[in-house]
């Protein structure tokens, strides 16, 4: 006859740290994307069985869902407050692509790039809901700085008739690609030249609306 503690133990699911099985699961996604990336290797990566897993994340896409809204929000709060830094907007730009470089592992021994930009497209053809989820986050990096420029705008900061919104989507372009150029193992010096280029090319450029 079972006691109460041995039905209460079979009843009841493990315990776990959600907050460490989302960052596990984030980084085994974030290395070899959605298809890629085994439920056996989530499993081992989070220390959970696979009915466990299932029961608090759902199916592989589902914890692929999780693994992506924990990096958009990280990184949209990480961006947001580098380009409040106080002071010239071209400093407070510089310190935004810095910070995305530190979240990209730029330099690092396994350069990661940013989580949305190398794994998505992969699956952005086969399944609406991650061509959605593209779209969404290349909008929400275009509005982060479109929304610096045009608080840069507003303190006299920027030519008259600057558009703001292409100047977001150029900036926002140009931390795509150096994403991608840090997945590729470029040295992080470099790629904070190439930000620092681009963004006095943006600036300069006027870009009337």
């Amino acid at each position: 006859m079972q006691n109460s503690t041995e039905k209460r133990r079979r009843g009841r699911p493990p315990a776990y740290d959600r907050a460490a099985a989302v960052q596990a699961i984030t980084a085994r996604f974030w290395q070899h994307g959605l298809s890629a990336t085994a439920l056996d290797d989530l499993a081992t990566a989070t220390a959970m069985n696979r009915p466990s897993l299932y029961a608090a994340f759902g199916d592989k896409a589902g914890m692929f869902g999780t693994a992506l809204t924990a990096y958009r929000e990280l990184a949209g709060e990480r961006l947001t407050a580098a380009l409040a830094t106080p002071g010239p907007l071209a400093a407070a730009l510089e310190a935004a692509f810095a910070e995305a470089l530190d979240v990209y592992g730029a330099g690092a021994a396994d350069p990661r790039g940013c989580f949305a930009i190398t794994t998505l497209p992969a699956e952005a053809g086969n399944d609406p809901r991650w061509q959605e989820a593209l779209a969404a986050m290349i909008v929400l990096t275009e509005n982060a700085f479109a929304g610096r420029l045009q608080a840069a705008a507003a303190a006299g900061e920027l030519p008259a008739g600057f558009d703001c919104t292409i100047g977001g989507q150029l900036l926002a372009s140009l931390l795509h690609s150096i994403a991608l150029r840090v997945r590729s193992g470029a040295p992080r010096d470099r790629l904070l030249a190439l930000a620092r280029a681009g963004i006095a090319s943006t600036l300069k450029g006027g870009l009337p609306a």
